[in-house]
């Protein structure tokens, strides 16, 4: 859809902005189902490294020797982050303000009223590289 640097949602990872490390640390050992146990100590020391988030799936794979589910993973941690005894406002994630972001930016873009201005949409650079007109057979554009 679009090139990848043009989108960039999270500062380290999702699970190191939206999450403690205790949250994480609980989250994994939910995941890992008793095959193996994570500290908040392991988790805090993943987070100051330079690529957080493939040091953590490093760290599960190292001591699980299976790979991390981040799918999972991350429902885990919604779920933890949705439970009425989590510590946290919900209010204070990132993930939440992002998401607010997104509902505002979302109801601005309204749809093009006519064919001609979703050609203009789609050939403007805004999100990647502008789209080439293609003459058809019946002498119209159409955008590739």
């Amino acid at each position: 859809m679009t090139r990848p640097e043009y989108i960039r949602i999270w500062k380290d990872s999702f699970e190191f902005d939206n999450f403690s490390c205790t949250e994480i640390a609980n989250a994994l050992n939910e995941l890992a189902q008793g095959y193996a146990t994570f500290t908040n100590k392991e988790v805090s020391g993943v987070k100051k490294q330079n690529n957080p988030g493939s040091e953590l799936k490093k760290l599960y794979n190292k001591k699980t020797d299976y790979d991390l589910n981040k799918i999972k993973l991350s429902k885990i941690l919604v779920k933890s982050m949705m439970s009425p005894n989590t510590k946290r406002k919900i209010e204070s994630r990132s993930i939440i303000k992002t998401l607010n972001r997104v509902e505002i930016l979302a109801a601005r873009n309204h749809l093009p009223t006519t064919h001609g201005l979703w050609e203009i949409n789609q050939a403007s650079k805004y999100l990647g590289k502008k789209r080439k007109p293609q003459i058809r057979k019946n002498g119209k554009t159409k955008l590739s």
